[in-house]
């Protein structure tokens, strides 16, 4: 037996809004994928911002409003990549970038809140 969902997509009309919003606002930004979570009724859709390239990052940031302190970045053995969370506009935001050519070892390393900043 399945069970059909009771969620529509018009449901996420506002965050399909707000993407387009953005294409308007900063239509030189690079090219993400997009994902768009299905959530409550009542709450708004979460959207995940992926870019495939490092260098596509920064100009995501500047368009959300995120600060260099609000990245984060994480390694694997399978690679590292970038990531920050915000709000913009009352939507919750995730922003990843993947493709960061680092080691373990440098993700790891004790860096002071200058040296990050410089």
């Amino acid at each position: 037996m399945t069970t059909e969902s009771t969620a529509r997509i018009a449901v996420q009309r506002a965050a399909f809004q707000l993407l387009a919003e953005l294409a308007d606002q900063h239509p030189d930004l690079p090219p993400p994928y997009i994902t768009i979570e299905r959530t409550w009724e009542r709450e708004p859709s979460a959207i995940t911002i992926s870019v495939g390239a490092p260098a596509d990052f920064n100009p995501w940031m500047a368009a959300l409003g995120i600060t260099p302190a609000d990245v984060s970045m994480w390694s694997s053995g399978r690679g590292s990549w970038l990531e920050a969370s915000t709000e913009y506009e009352g939507h919750p935001f995730k922003l990843h970038a993947s493709g960061i050519l680092v080691t373990d070892d440098q993700v790891r390393a004790p860096r002071t809140a200058a040296a990050v900043a410089a």
